[in-house]
């Protein structure tokens, strides 16, 4: 599960690069351009952590508190996330 979910993790960051330079090649040398690649890579990792998260504490006790929360972070970083690249 864990090689799946890190795999997954690969193709999507690099399915973002290889998008953010279809759309825009001519600033792949700029600064600002990569800076912001890097933000939605990290906004990308963000979101498969918190959803990551749930799994790998699924298998293990279900009654943790964390586990209760994990919905409702996965829910705040999602839109965070969908905030802050609106905002890109």
């Amino acid at each position: 599960m864990v090689k799946l979910s890190i795999a997954i993790l690969g193709v999507i960051c690099v399915a973002t690069i290889s998008v953010a330079v279809l759309i825009f090649p001519e600033k792949v040398t700029t600064l600002s351009f990569w800076l912001n690649v890097s933000w939605l890579l990290i906004l990308v990792f963000l979101n498969w952590a918190a959803s990551t998260l749930i799994f790998f504490f699924a298998q293990g006790d279900e009654n943790s508190p964390l586990m209760g929360a994990l919905p409702s972070i996965n829910i705040i970083v999602f839109i965070y996330s969908l905030i802050s690249a609106s905002l890109l």
